[in-house]
């Protein structure tokens, strides 16, 4: 690999500066950017407990493996509460355990949730740390390496999913440390980056199960790399496979502890649903990147036409490219996500690979053409931030971010419920919105929409295909299994609604909201010896007659 220029007559403007720091300095002001706007985004997403105090909350699907997390420290199940039946309802086992971890070593309240917050902002940074050193790979111009390291970090949806407490972060360090080992052992064949690789590809599936289409890739793009290299076949195969016994392992042991091949998740988004159904909202859902994309395939473009003049390794692209490639596909397969208002969960990654290749070829070649590679570089990140960011960030500046109002106010009913002497330990409720729900209340709990529960997750959609989000069974959920509390219904037909008010008497719910006192409606179970009604308002529930499969206040 080439050094950084060092002589100033030979070096574009805006490089001098970049080159004369130490390598310290230069990452240390690549994430400042990110490490700041982390923790205004952390400080934003406070909200107010109903006894007036501070309270931070998680995504929801967040929140719903904190619940496993917390049942696993306290009773070694893995499961939704204690003595919830043996669902699968995460597809995160082993950022499950860390929070376990978290849960088993004392914390709790504020504190579990602002340690799973930071070690989400750890993650962006690591992820722009390694997006630096990806990009030495790449280039020998330092203000390309610092450009790569602030979009990266600065991605909104890495931002987003990885602070609001999803696995994302994870997944994306664990996706770039696969990267640079590749890029490295391509470069000097030896057994240290192997050994590494391997073990991040196995850390990958345990974070995430599709995380082992990246060693997939990383093994074809090793086989074109390593022409000629003695033992070329079982270094190239060593990722996969390691990634496939991993796998294996995870299948071997959930089928043991939980009777299925695969979590209840995957049955609830995928069976039922055809695979035109999929691809045509994974098409539609993920046209937002088009714009992205066409920025990254200009670096591209300027990586490969000036490959031998402006950058030191274009082979390292097409592994980058490669990885950005498969997750947009494999998003695409699954039909996107449920929430598309900025990169899906899927993508993040995939924008992380790609986005060091928009910065290092547009940014290289503007560098050049111009003779001003700072300025270049800037421009370079303005664009790319732009195209993958800029609608979260104005959401962001808007709202808080999405849902976290929603969060909070789902975070203060349930307390309400446990802490206002309204439910007693034994309540049985059923919620739609289930990770804030169940944690805060600590009740035995039911989902409405199936995400740990294995007879809705093989039901029929009822609506339009939104992946966890088009399917419920109101005859099992409320009528069959009877849970004490009902609360944010699906749609509903006539029938159904009067079988459920022969059974259930409408209540209102007042409780302090994070900004204001708000009003919930629920049905409670007439005669239940764990509800006290007197402290609920009666008042009269409609019928809900929109199915948009979850509703959450705005």
């Amino acid at each position: 690999m080439q050094t950084a220029p060092s002589d100033p007559a030979a070096t574009p403007s805006g490089e001098t500066f970049w080159s004369s720091l130490t390598e310290r300095k230069r990452v240390s002001l690549s994430l400042l950017p990110s490490f700041l706007v982390g923790l205004l985004f952390i400080w934003r997403a406070r909200g107010v407990a109903p006894d007036g105090s501070v309270r931070w909350v998680l995504f929801d699907d967040a929140m719903i493996s904190m619940s496993y997390a917390r049942t696993f420290a306290q009773t070694g199940e893995l499961v939704w509460f204690p003595g919830a039946d043996r669902v699968e309802g995460i597809t995160n086992p082993l950022w499950t355990l860390y929070m376990a971890l978290l849960h088993a070593v004392g914390l709790s309240g504020n504190a579990v949730v602002l340690a799973v917050s930071f070690t989400g902002l750890v993650c962006v940074l690591a992820a722009g740390w390694l997006a630096y050193r990806i990009a030495r790979h790449l280039t020998d111009v330092a203000a390309l390496w610092v450009a790569s390291a602030v979009a990266v970090s600065l991605t909104y949806s890495l931002m987003y999913w990885s602070v609001r407490g999803m696995e994302v972060g994870a997944v994306t360090v664990a996706v770039l440390a696969a990267v640079l080992l590749a890029v490295r052992f391509a470069e000097s064949v030896n057994r240290r980056a192997l050994v590494g690789l391997c073990v991040v590809a196995a850390a990958g599936v345990l974070l995430r199960f599709d995380f082992a289409v990246v060693p997939a890739v990383i093994t074809v793009w090793l086989f074109f790399c390593l022409r000629g290299v003695r033992h070329r076949l079982l270094y190239c195969a060593a990722p996969v496979l390691v990634g496939v016994a991993a796998a294996g392992a995870v299948v071997a042991t959930r089928i043991l502890y939980y009777g299925e091949a695969f979590p209840n998740t995957y049955t609830l988004k995928m069976a039922g649903v055809t695979v035109g159904d999929r691809l045509a909202r994974g098409f539609d859902a993920n046209w937002k990147l088009v714009g992205f994309l066409l920025v990254v395939a200009v670096g591209v473009a300027a990586i490969t036409v000036f490959r031998r003049s402006l950058f030191t390794n274009h082979r390292a692209v097409w592994l980058l490219t490669g990885v950005l490639a498969i997750m947009v596909a494999y998003s695409v397969y699954v039909g996107g996500d449920a929430w598309e208002f900025f990169p899906n969960r899927y993508v993040t990654p995939g924008i992380a690979t790609g986005s060091i290749v928009a910065i290092v070829g547009v940014g290289g070649l503007l560098g050049r053409a111009a003779g001003r590679v700072g300025v270049a570089a800037a421009f370079a990140v303005a664009v790319v931030l732009f195209t993958s960011s800029a609608g979260g960030y104005y959401q962001w500046a808007a709202t808080g971010g999405l849902y976290v109002y929603a969060d909070h106010s789902v975070a203060n009913w349930a307390t309400t419920l446990r802490d206002g002497g309204i439910a007693d330990s034994d309540t049985v409720i059923a919620v739609t919105t289930a990770g804030a729900s169940q944690y805060y209340s600590e009740l035995p709990a039911v989902d409405v929409l199936g995400k740990s529960d294995p007879v809705v997750a093989r039901t029929h959609p009822k609506k339009s295909f939104l992946p966890g989000h088009d399917r419920w069974d109101i005859a099992h959920t409320i009528l069959t299994l009877k849970p004490d509390i009902v609360t944010n219904l699906p749609f509903t037909t006539e029938a159904e609604w009067d079988a459920i008010r022969a059974d259930y008497s409408p209540y209102c719910l007042d409780y302090n909201g994070p900004t204001e006192t708000e009003t919930k409606e629920v049905l409670v179970l007439r005669g239940s010896p764990h509800v006290d009604v007197g402290r609920l308002r009666e008042c009269e529930v409609r019928r809900p007659q929109v199915a948009t499969g979850w509703y959450l206040k705005p």
